[in-house]
């Protein structure tokens, strides 16, 4: 199932995307240089070179949504930067699939504001 959602998140959005848009929003932030290019310790559950490159671009579309979560002007009310790109991509453009629809990718309330009660 780990893998499944490693998969799932590699295929979400290309960094170099958010990479670019971090970067237009933001000029003195570091985006690039923090983009990891290799898997930082020896992941021997990896097992095959696809599973590798899925993790690194895993990690990849990571750090470059926290990056562009950082460069915007007014810091993003949700506290977790996946869920915030997420729920952004979904207003914006009604990518619904992100959210919805995948037997591993759990659906997301958006409706509901406020704590949980």
């Amino acid at each position: 199932m780990l893998w499944k959602w490693i998969g799932w998140l590699a295929q979400l959005i290309p960094p170099a995307e958010l990479v670019a848009e971090a970067a237009r929003l933001d000029s003195s932030l570091p985006t690039a240089e923090l983009i990891p290019y290799c898997v930082p310790q020896n992941h021997e559950k990896a097992l095959s070179a696809k599973r590798e490159r899925n993790l690194l671009q895993a990690l990849q579309v990571l750090v470059a949504i926290v990056m562009l979560a950082r460069a915007q002007a007014e810091p993003p009310a949700d506290p977790s930067p996946l869920r915030w790109f997420l729920t952004g991509q979904f207003r914006v453009s009604r990518r619904k699939a992100l959210i919805s629809g995948a037997v591993w990718s759990p659906t997301f309330d958006i409706a509901h504001r406020g704590p949980p009660g």
